[in-house]
């Protein structure tokens, strides 16, 4: 796929509310999952922070290493006054120098809060050097069209082109030329199918130009509950441009009794999402965990009957109870053992502090809580199912959140 199919592609998927309350939806947990054991084992972390007008500052990914997270990359975002996002920096963190480093840049302009143009930057020997740039063509509050660059050391020189269509204001497709021999030739269509009913998208296809016709070339099938919130999204691959093979899945889960806008989220919208049309939201309750799947049967598929197999699960986890207290989640503040456990678990503390701790399901439902004051607290699950719950304590000193598995 071309670079401008994903940059749409992948706006699209980011987008959701700015929200300007206090609440937070913090960071998320992903944890890779062992179909032998079946046991999930944490990996990856992604922290968020934000501005004073809730629009996301900043990411910050690690990865799990034994005992501790480990820094990996950071994303920081930065905003005009009208919300507009205006650069976005990627770095990667540098174990020798303990820093990060810096490694591209998009910087966007705006007209009259129309996206214009965007630059890449890539990072080298100390300076952002130009590599790739867009230009927005409009007609009335569409993007009509745009046109790509690549900097040669001394000039841009053409890259691609893009027709953008619509159907009542909403994107329909994408047609990309390349520039090739001095000549613009066909190469990729991204189509935009809605659902009749709902106008949600449901698919987005990509196809090539094969020189005499269009090939399917990979699709995304999206399905939604009734409260419109995003609950499956299934990619799909066509080797030969007419039979598809189901490869990957990522099932949401939600606590529908909440809105996703009462946090600040990492899914900010922006203005020029809606100037190109793809101003679907794909999460409106609060979203809780996400599980993406490998079908182990895409290269003999049969239709309909892919065989699943757990790949990751991401766990959301939000500000509510924790606003202003320090997270001493990676710090000996607690410790529970054992874990995994059968029938119960006990809790240390590093202080002799009173505390609260609750218990929660995958689903986010509490389903116990106890008061401690003493050092050492047992509690019993007996009752529970098998499956993960998340154990979160707090007091005065903080919190901390820990996974526990009963077996």
């Amino acid at each position: 796929m071309k670079k401008h199919i994903l940059f749409f592609v992948l706006t699209f998927l980011l987008g959701l509310f700015t929200t300007y309350s206090q609440e937070s939806l913090t960071h998320k947990i992903v944890e890779y999952y062992d179909s032998d054991t079946q046991v999930y084992s944490e990996a990856l972390k992604e922290e968020y922070t934000y501005n004073s007008k809730g629009e996301l500052a900043e990411t910050k990914d690690f990865y799990w290493l034994s005992i501790a997270w480990i820094p990996a990359s950071k994303i920081q975002y930065t905003y005009d006054n009208n919300g507009n996002l205006t650069e976005t920096v990627f770095s990667s963190w540098n174990d020798f120098t303990k820093a990060y480093t810096n490694i591209f840049r998009d910087v966007l302009t705006y007209t009259n809060n129309k996206i214009i143009q965007e630059i890449t930057y890539t990072w080298d020997n100390g300076v952002w050097k130009p590599e790739d740039k867009t230009d927005f063509v409009y007609s009335g509050n569409n993007i009509a069209s745009f046109n790509s660059f690549e900097w040669n050391g001394t000039l841009w020189i053409n890259d691609e082109r893009g027709v953008v269509n619509y159907v009542a204001n909403k994107i329909s497709e994408i047609i990309i030329e390349d520039f090739e021999n001095n000549i613009w030739v066909l190469s990729d269509k991204t189509i935009y199918k809605r659902n009749a009913s709902s106008d949600r998208i449901e698919e987005i296809l990509f196809q090539t130009w094969e020189g005499v016709a269009w090939k399917n070339d990979d699709k995304i099938n999206f399905t939604t509950d009734t409260s419109g919130n995003r609950i499956t999204e299934i990619y799909s691959k066509s080797p030969d441009g007419i039979i598809w093979e189901e490869n990957d899945k990522i099932d949401y889960t939600y606590d529908k009794t909440i809105l996703l806008s009462k946090y600040r989220n990492p899914f900010n919208t922006n203005s020029y999402q809606n100037d190109a049309g793809l101003d679907d939201i794909a999460h409106y309750n609060k979203l809780l965990t996400s599980i993406t799947s490998e079908n182990t049967s895409a290269q003999i598929p049969v239709r309909g009957a892919a065989t699943w197999e757990i790949e990751t699960r991401s766990t959301y986890y939000y500000s509510d109870d924790t606003m202003d207290l320090n997270d001493l989640s990676d710090s000996n503040f607690v410790s529970v053992y054992p874990n995994p456990t059968t029938n119960m678990f006990n809790i240390k503390l590093r202080d002799q502090i009173q505390a609260d701790a609750s218990l929660f399901d995958i689903n986010g439902r509490k389903v116990l809580e106890k008061k401690i004051q003493a050092l050492n607290t047992s509690l019993n699950i007996e009752a529970l199912n098998a499956g993960i719950y998340v154990l979160k304590i707090y007091s005065d000193n903080g919190f901390a959140t820990k996974r526990i598995t009963k077996n």
